[in-house]
């Protein structure tokens, strides 16, 4: 029986396709919405970093050679199954990279751009991603225990089963981000943008989503239990079969969201 402490409510009940199904209609139009913001994003980005696309060989050479790599220009450089162990990589121009299978550990990316990078199985274990733009990325299957991704953008990145968990994602834009069956145990996504976001059977047990916006997300078979979800926004989200057992739903806001049980609550509207 879920135990969850805050206010839950009635309201009417759906069935599950019938959730689903508007869901993905209102993901597609917050695809559309961000495509937009996405171009912004990268102009800001390429006015800091630079407007040219294709890495410098010198700085290739740089990275081959050294640890360090401060503000290089690698966009579009092949580094599948590179070992950039503890390097420094800070603000550097990552767009496009293949980082397949990359080794991060530790290193730090801080304000790197790797928008549209594919870094599907890398391991980013303790790495440095501070407000990094991860933008459009290819996350699949990535390894990012302890990673530090605060206040970092991630805007339809893919992040499916993903391992996260004690990640620190405080901050974070997600908005239409993909983390179906990610490993989100005890991760820090407080005052994060997860909008439309897709949590499908997510493992989030123990996480504090605290001031989080979940509005849109879809949530649905995730398990929740023992988390903090206070004063999160759960406008329109999608909780079908979600396990919310001893989860802290304290002052959090129920408009137009579908329960686990398929009641849809309008009590915050």
């Amino acid at each position: 029986m879920t135990q969850a402490k805050g206010r839950t409510g009635t309201g009417k009940t759906m069935s599950n396709q019938q959730a689903v199904g508007e869901l993905r209609h209102r993901r597609k139009q917050r695809r559309d919405t961000n495509m937009k913001k996405s171009i912004i994003l990268s102009l800001a980005f390429a006015m800091i970093i630079g407007p040219a696309f294709g890495f410098k060989e010198a700085d290739l050479n740089q990275l081959s050679n050294s640890e360090y790599c401060v503000k290089c220009d690698l966009s579009g450089a092949d580094l599948g199954g590179a070992r950039l162990y503890g390097h420094n990589l800070s603000g550097a121009d990552l767009r496009e990279a293949n980082l397949f299978r990359a080794y991060l550990g530790g290193a730090n990316l801080s304000y790197a751009d790797l928008s549209g990078a594919s870094l599907d199985f890398a391991a980013l274990g303790s790495a440095n991603l501070v407000g990094a733009n991860l933008n459009g990325a290819d996350l699949l299957s990535a390894f990012l225990y302890k990673t530090d991704l605060s206040k970092a953008i991630l805007i339809d990145a893919n992040l499916s089963r993903a391992i996260l968990n004690e990640a620190n994602m405080n901050g974070a834009d997600l908005s239409g981000a993909n983390l179906r069956y990610g490993d989100l145990k005890t991760t820090n996504l407080s005052s994060s943008n997860m909008s439309y976001t897709d949590l499908t059977r997510a493992e989030l047990s123990g996480a504090d989503l605290s001031g989080a916006d979940l509005s849109g997300a879809d949530l649905s078979g995730a398990d929740l239990s023992s988390s903090n979800m206070s004063y999160v926004n759960l406008q329109g989200a999608v909780l079908l079969n979600t396990q919310l057992d001893f989860t802290d739903l304290t002052e959090a806001k129920f408009c137009n969201t579908v329960m686990p049980d398929g009641q849809r609550i309008f009590k915050d509207c």
